[in-house]
C-alpha cells in the first residue's frame, strides 16, 4: 500500500475575515525560532523568518504555501532540496539548499522566500513539529478573526462554493 503524499489538511485563508494584523507572521516566525518564545526570538542572532506573509494591496492579501500535489518548486530545484515529508508536506531540506531561488521563481503562489542571512529557501511547513504534538499550525492558532483555518483539503472547495453562494444571494437581496 503506497502512502498518500498529499496532506489531507491544509491552511485555508478567508480573505474576507482577514484584517491584515500580521499576527500570523509573528506566530510563524516565533514557531520557527530556536527559542519558540516571542520575546527571546527577537534577540536571536539569526532572526527567525515567517513562512506566511500578509501583503497589503487593495486590502490584506495572505501569501502561503498550498503544498501542491505536484509541486513546481520540487521540479525546479536542481539539488533536490525541496521534497515531501512523510506527511506529504512540501519542505526544504536545509542541508541541500543553496538558495539558488529556482523554487521561489517556480512557485505560482509566491510562497517561497530566500533567507539571505541563512542562505536557504524558506516556506511554510505547516508547523510539522506542532502537528506531531497534535497542535494546529501557529498561524491558525494566532489569527484573531479565524481567517486562517486548518481544514480538510476537500472542504476548501465546499467553503468557497458556500461563500460564493452567500455573496451572490446577499447581493440579489440588496437589489
Amino acid at each position: 500500500m503506497t502512502q498518500n503524499l498529499y496532506p489531507q489538511k491544509v491552511i485555508f485563508v478567508d480573505l474576507e475575515k482577514c484584517i491584515g494584523c500580521k499576527a500570523c507572521e509573528l506566530a510563524c516566525s516565533t514557531a520557527h525560532s530556536s527559542s519558540k518564545d516571542l520575546v527571546e526570538a527577537s534577540f536571536e542572532i539569526i532572526k527567525p523568518k515567517a513562512r506566511i506573509f500578509v501583503e497589503h494591496h487593495l486590502g490584506p492579501f495572505v501569501v502561503w504555501c498550498r503544498h501542491c500535489e505536484d509541486p513546481l518548486c520540487m521540479e525546479a530545484c536542481p539539488y533536490d532540496a525541496m521534497t515531501k515529508n512523510e506527511y506529504g508536506i512540501v519542505v526544504v531540506l536545509e542541508d541541500k539548499c543553496i538558495a539558488c531561488g529556482f523554487c521561489a521563481t517556480a512557485c505560482p503562489f509566491g510562497a517561497i522566500m530566500i533567507d539571505e542571512e541563512r542562505k536557504i529557501a524558506v516556506k511554510c511547513d505547516l508547523c510539522t513539529e506542532r502537528l506531531k504534538k497534535e497542535e494546529v499550525p501557529a498561524c491558525v492558532e494566532a489569527c484573531p478573526t479565524e481567517a486562517i483555518q486548518y481544514i480538510e483539503r476537500n472542504d476548501i472547495s465546499k467553503n468557497l462554493r458556500e461563500k460564493t453562494f452567500e455573496r451572490r444571494f446577499s447581493t440579489r437581496l440588496l437589489k
